[in-house]
């Protein structure tokens, strides 16, 4: 096992892809340290020095997933000359989230990858804490004019997180046959909340980055904070 070469950083960082492959494949269950071991070629020494048990692995993952996740949703945003939009935001968040199984099996509470660890990790109160964010955020957007006055922030809230879950549950359990190319679903869902939320003229994009930027800070604050 070749590890000399090797930064501290980069060990680890072949230690949590390993990983990810494997209880993505295999679940948190059924993969265990040795397996771990084998896949990423580092010496189980070497991960048990920085890591006490698969537990504190799975977490570890877990969060590093979370930040590569929001760093990718937002760099998809600042490339799309209209991602300050409501509607946009939406789109790229699924967008991240469907680039990343592992992430999008712990967002649904998938038990086959999570296992026993979906009742310690407590999704539910996960779910309550990034509702109050998205609140938070929708309400800086509709002060600044990007999002329609009229509507509740809470009803919009809950709807979008409602259509952002029902989106990644139903994806890959249904047959082929039956479903309809995701980039053509991501369009509709566009249209619907673009129709929805979107203020005449169509809001000022640059005004909903600047406020996003603010929020993607609040999201990589929230995570600093659990990964403890």
């Amino acid at each position: 096992m070749e590890e000399s070469s090797s930064t501290t950083g980069e060990i680890e960082q072949r230690v949590l892809d390993a990983a990810r492959g494997l209880f993505t494949h295999y679940g948190y269950d059924k993969t265990t340290m040795n397996d771990i071991v084998r896949e990423s070629g580092v010496a189980k020494s070497t991960i048990y020095l920085r890591w006490k048990k698969k537990e504190d692995l799975f977490m570890a993952l877990v969060w590093r997933e979370a930040r590569d996740y929001t760093a990718d949703w937002f760099s998809r945003i600042e490339a799309d000359p209209s991602g300050g939009t409501y509607a946009n935001f939406m789109r790229h968040a699924l967008e991240a989230y469907f680039a990343n199984p592992f992430l999008t099996a712990l967002y649904t509470s998938d038990r086959r990858v999570m296992g026993r660890m979906t009742e310690q990790l407590g999704v539910e109160h996960l779910f309550q804490r990034r509702m109050g964010l998205f609140l938070h955020f929708f309400q800086e957007m509709q002060r600044a004019g990007v999002v329609r006055q009229e509507i509740d922030g809470q009803a919009l809230a809950y709807l979008m997180n409602s259509l952002h879950f029902g989106l990644l549950q139903i994806s890959g359990n249904l047959p082929d046959e039956i479903t309809p190319p995701i980039d053509k679903v991501m369009n509709m869902m566009v249209q619907m909340v673009d129709t929805l939320v979107t203020p005449e003229g169509g809001g000022d994009s640059e005004k909903g980055k600047q406020i996003l930027r603010d929020f993607k800070r609040r999201l990589d604050e929230w995570i600093q904070d659990l990964d403890q």
